[in-house]
């Protein structure tokens, strides 16, 4: 059994939040999480893991396991997506994120626009 059995659900959920909160992603990167070794040590803070367990946890969510699928295929170094089995979980962050990239753009082009009349406004008077 693996000593990071019990940590990598909390560090997950953690990774996740990652993947959504990255608002300025680019549309077609959607499908890959960049987890650099800064954010690997956040987490560990943040989860009360000790930061030398990273491997231990990186190894055990890059593998299938006895008791779980693979969570992270690692893509290159420091850029991972979700593991196979998590393919629904990762069609719903993608087509989250393009939501919000979409939502991202509509209210850039809507302050523009505010940001024209306002300017117009002030030049005819």
């Amino acid at each position: 059994m693996c000593k990071t059995s019990g940590v990598p659900k909390v560090m997950s959920i953690k990774a996740l939040e990652h993947w959504t909160r990255d608002g300025d992603r680019n549309a077609k990167f959607l499908n890959v999480i960049e987890i650099t070794q800064a954010k690997w040590e956040e987490m560990c803070q943040v989860c009360d893991v000790p930061q030398p367990m990273v491997l231990q946890i990186l190894e055990h969510w890059s593998k299938d396991g006895d008791s779980s699928p693979k969570f992270l295929d690692k893509i290159e170094k420091d850029f991972y997506s979700l593991g196979s089995a998590y393919s629904r979980a990762l069609a719903f962050l993608i087509e989250q994120g393009r939501r919000r990239v979409q939502r991202s753009e509509a209210g850039k082009k809507s302050h523009q626009q505010k940001t024209q009349k306002q300017g117009a406004k002030r030049r005819s008077k």
